[in-house]
């Protein structure tokens, strides 16, 4: 419910800026025949905008398990993230340069949805709180395991939700796509990710 709310409000705010991205996106479309990222609607842009800011910060936590972790399973699983997280971006990226010039509308606090119909103020970023950051990038060893898997589970769950409210309502079938790759692949790597961290015990978070 949360992630609904959130995600609802930043299609809101996307939709001013639709116009502006169609325009655009005929533009690209007349000068160069291609138009597989065509059609598009708010719903895709918010999904493209927020899951790039969330997919930024997971590969910023993995990338700390390189110095941070001595578990290998955890390094492994974390470079993978990484590396697969990246490569959405880049795509991601692709997608939103393809639909135009677009303005940079932003969500309030995920608690703090605001009343309703009001324009968010915000923000586009990822999931987790700069408090549990902090603590993440303080920490090493059993107890940087602990806290970077229930992190990237947090996540992936936020993922996946984002993910389906795409399958719901996005109109681009390329968007529509990666969304479905999402769900899938983060569905799998919850369960690996649940399996290691019940190994390693829990922690106080």
């Amino acid at each position: 419910m949360r992630t609904s709310c959130a995600l609802r409000c930043f299609v809101v705010a996307t939709t001013a800026a639709l116009a502006v991205v169609l325009a655009g996106c005929a533009d690209i479309g007349a000068d160069s025949g291609e138009t597989s990222h065509l059609p598009v609607n708010a719903v895709d842009i918010a999904f493209a905008q927020r899951m790039m800011a969330q997919h930024r910060q997971a590969v910023d936590m993995s990338a700390l398990a390189t110095t941070r972790s001595k578990n290998s399973a955890v390094i492994q699983l974390a470079s993978t993230i990484g590396r697969t997280h990246a490569d959405a971006i880049g795509e991601l990226d692709g997608l939103l340069k393809a639909w135009g010039p677009t303005e940079q509308p932003t969500s309030p606090p995920a608690s703090d949805p605001g009343p309703a119909g009001a324009t968010p103020p915000v923000a586009v970023s990822g999931v987790i709180v700069e408090t549990d950051l902090a603590r993440l990038r303080a920490s090493s060893g059993v107890v940087f395991d602990q806290l970077l898997l229930g992190l990237l589970i947090d996540h992936h769950r936020e993922d996946v939700s984002t993910a389906r409210l795409e399958q719901e309502a996005g109109q681009n079938r390329r968007a529509r796509g990666i969304a479905d790759r999402i769900e899938a692949d983060h569905t799998a790597e919850l369960s690996e990710m649940r399996k290691l961290l019940s190994s390693l015990g829990t922690v106080s978070r």
